[in-house]
């Protein structure tokens, strides 16, 4: 499913999917130049954590020295 949704309005229109007390609620952030700053900041951070994820990998599989 795209973050992006065309509203009845004609609109698209940023979302996002997260969890609150273990139940995904749907978020509304917004169209426009709001939406493409939001799904900008969250494509980053999505690519922060899969950076770190893949050096803790890298570094569980190293062998001790």
């Amino acid at each position: 499913m795209s973050p992006w949704e065309r509203r009845e309005r004609g609109g698209l229109y940023y979302t996002r999917s997260r969890k609150v007390n273990g139940q995904v609620v749907g978020e509304y952030v917004g169209g426009g130049v709001l939406g493409q700053l939001a799904a900008r900041m969250n494509a980053d951070e999505r690519c922060r954590r899969e950076e770190e994820a893949a050096l803790w990998r890298e570094e569980r599989q190293s062998p001790v020295a």
